[in-house]
């Protein structure tokens, strides 16, 4: 299930790959809501397993983990495929831009996308189609380069799930006299 949800995860990063200046922007937020269902069902699954294996008396500290690793994991995620989308626009404005802005605009496009469209507004009609374009291009060539980069993880992390955890199951002792609390069983490998 975890693998599977990955995937569905996956595949809808690699359809946001195909992404442009000119997508509809309800393509971009129900591909967000696919791609964080599959993501969330997996998280979820995980925090199940966990709480599940742990005895009643370190519930509170593996919660306090499963939540910290959570949190700790998308922000890791966001600021890696940040950086790798942020340094895909700079560099695709810094070659498709026009070459003829004023420096403070150029400073205010290479920041971000906002800047970019704020220092076109001030620009003259002709400089400020050609840098809102040259802004857009770049910003959605670097959305689809963070989404591939998180495809490929999402592809890594469900081989990963598939691999070790296929058949791992929660037994819970619970109802035996003397059973010690739930564990966690792997099946016997080949």
């Amino acid at each position: 299930m975890a693998a599977g949800s990955l995937l569905v995860a996956a595949v809808v990063y690699a359809v946001l790959t195909q992404v442009h200046a000119t997508s509809p922007l309800w393509l971009v937020l129900l591909g967000a809501s696919m791609y964080a269902g599959g993501a969330v069902a997996a998280m979820t699954i995980g925090s199940e397993l966990i709480m599940g294996a742990v005895p009643p008396e370190r519930a509170g500290a593996a919660a306090a983990v499963v939540e910290t690793s959570s949190e700790f994991g998308g922000a890791l995620g966001m600021a890696v495929l940040g950086s790798i989308g942020v340094a895909v626009y700079r560099s695709d404005l810094a070659a498709s831009a026009p070459a003829h802005l004023p420096a403070p605009a150029v400073g205010a496009a290479r920041s971000t996308l906002g800047g970019a469209l704020s220092a076109a507004s001030h620009l003259p009609a002709g400089l400020n189609g050609e840098l809102t374009a040259a802004a857009r291009a770049a910003f959605s060539h670097g959305l689809d380069t963070a989404a591939l980069g998180a495809a490929i993880a999402m592809v890594v992390a469900a081989v990963f799930c598939a691999r070790f955890f296929r058949g791992v199951r929660v037994v819970s002792a619970a109802g035996h006299e003397g059973a010690t609390p739930a564990t966690l069983h792997e099946p016997a490998r080949p």
